[in-house]
């Protein structure tokens, strides 16, 4: 299933922790159906280190280990980039659980 972000939170920069929970929610709704998820970036002009910290912690903490083999990225444009960069730079616990989900660029 490939969820777009800005239309299912109909906002073009992710900042609000109340977001990337919803958000983190409809993807282990997915997942626990037995669906593969694709978190599509396609049109997000900024997200914070937070917001994906809370978004990957949380799917990571009701799915399990197995969670880079049915969660992809993907149209992450080159300035969200940079905040995927920090967060696997300086949020090891985070980066450890998904080194397998690869931020594939728009």
């Amino acid at each position: 299933m490939n969820l777009v972000l800005t239309n299912v939170l109909e906002t073009l920069v992710l900042a609000s922790p109340k977001k990337a929970l919803k958000f983190g929610a409809i993807v282990v709704d997915q997942l626990k159906k037995g669906r593969n998820v694709t978190i599509d970036f396609s049109g997000v002009q900024g997200v914070t280190v937070g917001f994906l910290y809370l978004l990957f912690s949380n799917i990571y903490k009701e799915c399990g280990k197995n969670i880079s083999k049915l969660v992809d990225v993907t149209n992450v444009p080159y300035k969200v980039k940079a905040s995927f960069n920090y967060l696997k730079e300086n949020y090891a616990e985070v980066s450890y659980k998904f080194s397998c989900i690869e931020c594939n660029p728009a």
